[in-house]
């Protein structure tokens, strides 16, 4: 027996790659933004402006300096990275 996992929006509950719902996946609404994962350790903490993979696979959260520097994909979407911006 085989499983198979369906891609489900978590916007419009579509499956299947099926989604039409307009849905900005580039993006991360958050009621925070926190700081740079890599900027912890100097003086001037700088706010994240991304959440994406690095090349070594883990997740951060990055200045845009530190982005360049350090995150696998250089386009956002699914899977790669999101720009963060604070809900309303």
């Amino acid at each position: 027996m085989t499983k198979t996992l369906d891609i489900v929006c978590n916007a419009c509950a579509m499956g299947k790659g099926d989604c039409f719902c307009g849905k900005d996946w580039t993006i991360a609404e958050l009621p925070h933004i926190p700081d740079c994962d890599y900027c912890q350790g100097d003086y001037t903490v700088k706010v994240a402006e991304y959440d994406a993979q690095t090349f070594g696979g883990f997740w951060a959260y990055m200045c845009k300096y530190h982005y360049l520097l350090n995150a696998k994909y250089a386009e956002l979407g699914v899977g790669k990275g999101q720009r963060l911006v604070v809900t309303k």
